[in-house]
């Protein structure tokens, strides 16, 4: 899929002709064909195949979850129910900061690209300390960008630990303290754990 993908990346840069392709820079253009078509090899391979793994895992733990007791497979629903929606928050303003980093870097590629092909006009006019310069603050927005792509990541790590968590204090809350809940054996009890444990890992991919 991803060659494919990369055939009519490269025939449509063919057919754009010379004045078309002169409007884009090049390192901007090797980033899409390197960088960006690898991300989208991943997330096919990794995200796609991850999330219908964590999904169907998921359903399997909460169907066991309401066999052994139906109050703690609400509560652990509910609180799965809400990772989801913060998580959709934290996921776009994620994917925010992923295009912004992804678009300093093409720009910084593309600039790269350029003043290697023109190194020696650029020593012959004195402009040298005028271009590193520039790379400097290119690449300070880059980094800038990474750090907050970083932070966006670490909220959304944040979360999944927080609900897996609260997932089984909440679980152990119920199964023991609350009333209303019927006595629940020691083995139910750490099947109920043993299935919070084995979602984790997914919700944390």
């Amino acid at each position: 899929y991803v060659h494919r993908v990369r055939s009519q990346l490269f025939k449509h840069w063919c057919a754009l002709g010379e004045s078309g392709r002169a409007k884009r820079r090049t390192g901007v253009q090797m980033l899409r064909f390197i960088g960006d078509l690898s991300a989208l090899r991943l997330w096919l391979a990794q995200g796609i195949a991850q999330l219908i793994i964590t999904l169907s895992l998921g359903l399997v733990v909460i169907v066991g979850l309401f066999t052994v007791d139906w109050h703690v497979a609400v509560a652990v629903l509910l609180s799965l129910v809400l990772f989801a929606g913060v998580g959709h928050y934290l996921g776009r303003a994620m994917q925010q900061t992923m295009r912004s980093a992804r678009k300093k870097r093409s720009h910084l590629a593309g600039n790269i690209n350029e003043k290697l092909q023109l190194a020696t006009t650029i020593e012959l006019f004195g402009q040298r300390r005028r271009e590193q310069h520039y790379l400097a603050r290119q690449s300070s927005r880059l980094t800038e960008a990474m750090v907050a792509r970083a932070a966006a990541i670490g909220d959304l790590r944040a979360l999944t630990e927080w609900t897996i968590g609260t997932s089984m204090v909440v679980a152990l809350a119920i199964g023991l303290i609350w009333p209303a809940s019927p006595s629940i054996s020691q083995g139910a009890l750490l099947a109920v754990l043993t299935g919070l444990g084995m979602l984790a890992p997914r919700l944390r991919n």
